[in-house]
């Protein structure tokens, strides 16, 4: 008797960073109990599927652990779609399975933690902070915001958030400091 799906597969949702696993086998009608041999077959190449999403050819389960990268297009809006083929030797039936991916925002990551620097008392002191940060979310690091932990308590001067001839505003993830004479040596 040929195989078939008794049911289509719904629609799945998984989560990046998540593992995900789902048995197929349910969805299967296999009258005379042959084997079955599976496979995922990626639409938008035609071949068994190899990313992050696989399926055991003896058992019929998918697994699989998306990553940023799997993100198609980074907002997860559009799912990826496969094609689930089994056989029992003799027959073929597939039906289609649609994936979507829902993404996460990742922590921006320091590159060089801690950040150390040296300035020059009354020289004025330029640090490009894309230097020491990354985010893998991000298109640009335009997006990352940014707080100073300020061991000196140097006071803001203004609504512009400039402090008192010191530390001024990160603009386009650059900090300007002016160390003056009140802290050489810290």
């Amino acid at each position: 008797d040929p195989i078939s799906f008794a049911s289509s597969i719904p629609d799945l949702n998984t989560t990046q960073d998540v593992p995900f696993s789902l048995d197929l086998t349910s969805y299967v009608t296999s009258l005379d109990g042959d084997s079955l041999t599976w496979d995922l077959i990626d639409n938008s190449t035609g071949l068994s599927a190899s990313g992050w999403l696989t399926i055991d050819a003896g058992t019929g389960i998918i697994s699989g652990t998306p990553e940023d990268v799997d993100v198609i297009p980074a907002t997860g809006d559009t799912p990826i779609h496969y094609m689930v083929k089994v056989s029992d030797g003799g027959t073929v039936a597939e039906t289609p399975l649609i994936v979507a991916i829902v993404d996460v925002n990742d922590a921006p990551t320091a590159i060089n933690d801690p950040i150390s620097l040296t300035a020059t008392q009354d020289v004025e002191l330029v640090v490009d902070l894309s230097s020491f940060f990354a985010d893998i979310d991000a298109e640009d690091l335009e997006d990352l915001y940014y707080i100073i932990v300020n061991p000196y308590d140097i006071e803001p001067q203004n609504d512009e958030g400039s402090y008192i001839g010191d530390v001024s505003l990160i603009v386009d993830n650059v900090l300007t400091i002016l160390p003056t004479n009140d802290h050489v040596g810290e």
